[in-house]
């Protein structure tokens, strides 16, 4: 370990970093990555900052350090494999920076998305989350790639989505059979069942899902969401109310495959046009994925008033309602989370589908329209689908969830 770091620290200090990564940054991009330490009381495994809290929301959350700064930062460090760490996230930077094909470059790092070795740590996911936002948020400064958004997420967030799901469900597992084992099941009640036979997706899950270490599990509880957030604000940047009145009917017309001639031929006339929506699309259906999986597992809702049919019951998690004062008889149902940053992951999730509808109910009437015509089709899962499609509908449940929580804003 001694020698890498002697190794990692030379590199950083004496390579004539944006010449040499110019044209093979790439090649030694995942090497570097795979060399990263998790565990507990090793710093950096994320990122370089050791904190992930609400001054990072304005997408600066990496910054090239400099020799000076490298020097001093590595003696505050009681750990070699934080050393290490914080060295390769550096050189990782500089890579990322320098490169000159960003395209290839991002194409790299969507690929660790799809590694086996991901289930290692909750911190390595994170780690791949921040990498990818990170070069993301670069595709509008290359002019070959300004208006390829859409091609890079329609794989990368299916895949992303699959990660977190798994993640969420170990943490569930972890934190449910430790509850057992304490003899306080009462404390830790799962919301909904880890699996459903009757879904392909879920069976092939089961493989992955595993227990958490401590380190991991207080990863977790803490930080992750902090990093989903700043993950979310990233790939919602710039879609700002493009599903509009005039787009509506063009998003629709792209789900159905006898559009394919016509969306050929705004690939070619306006290319940015189809670029927008399309990666509309396809963050919209990220979203409420991930707002329905997060309102299913980690949202406890309990009657306040018992004396009304739960099937009448209203949900409201932040203001009671007064029944005699409103002029109806209501019953209230409280919302609690099981980890804090859920609620604030939910907000997060609500405003930024709010940004990119500009009639938040047409999410409602979109999903309408395509389960009217295709009910089956909007039921089914595809078993060997690897990736979000155009012509996909989005989730029932999470646009149920989309319109009652808009309703109680």
């Amino acid at each position: 370990m001694g020698k890498l770091l002697e190794l990692l620290m030379a590199l950083d200090r004496e390579l004539p970093w944006r010449e040499f990564f110019k044209e093979d940054g790439v090649d030694v991009f995942t090497m570097f990555f795979k060399l990263t330490y998790y565990g507990k009381d090793i710093q950096y495994s994320v990122c370089n900052n050791e904190t992930l809290d609400k001054q990072h929301e304005k997408f600066e959350l990496h910054v090239i350090e400099d020799n000076e700064s490298v020097g001093w930062r590595l003696t505050q460090m009681h750990k070699m494999e934080s050393q290490i760490n914080f060295l390769i996230n550096n050189l990782l930077l500089k890579m990322m920076d320098a490169y000159q094909d960003k395209q290839m470059m991002l194409i790299c790092t969507a690929e660790l998305l799809y590694s086996q070795d991901n289930f290692e740590s909750t911190k390595r996911i994170a780690k791949i989350m921040i990498i990818f936002a990170q070069m993301y948020t670069s595709i509008d400064k290359v002019e070959k790639m300004k208006n390829d958004h859409s091609k890079f997420l329609m794989g990368s967030l299916f895949a992303l989505g699959g990660l977190l799901k798994i993640e969420a469900k170990s943490y569930l597992m972890t934190m449910n059979e430790k509850s057992v084992e304490e003899r306080q099941a009462a404390q830790f009640d799962l919301m909904a069942p880890l699996s459903n036979e009757e879904n392909p997706a879920d069976e092939h899950e089961k493989r992955y899902i595993r227990k958490l270490n401590s380190d991991d599990e207080q990863f977790f509880k803490r930080q992750f969401c902090k990093v989903v957030i700043w993950f979310v604000n990233n790939i919602s940047r710039g879609l700002e109310r493009q599903v509009n009145i005039d787009s509506f009917n063009l998003l629709l017309d792209l789900t159905y495959e006898s559009f394919y001639d016509q969306m050929t031929d705004m690939e070619k006339d306006e290319p940015k046009k189809l670029d927008l929506i399309l990666t509309s699309h396809y963050v919209s259906r990220f979203l409420l994925d991930m707002l329905q999986f997060s309102f299913a597992y980690f949202v406890r809702a309990e009657m306040v008033n018992e004396s009304v049919p739960s099937e009448r019951a209203l949900y409201d998690h932040r203001a009671q309602v007064d029944a005699e004062k409103d002029g109806a008889d209501i019953a209230l149902t409280s919302l609690t989370y099981l980890i804090d940053n859920f609620e604030e992951l939910l907000r997060v999730l609500m405003q930024s589908l709010n940004a990119i509808w500009t009639n938040p109910f047409d999410i409602v009437k979109f999903w309408s329209i395509k389960f009217a015509e295709d009910p089956e089709q909007s039921r089914q899962v595809a078993e060997s689908k690897d990736a979000y499609d155009r012509q996909d509908n989005y989730d029932g449940q999470g646009v149920a969830i989309f319109a009652y929580l808009h309703m109680k804003s």
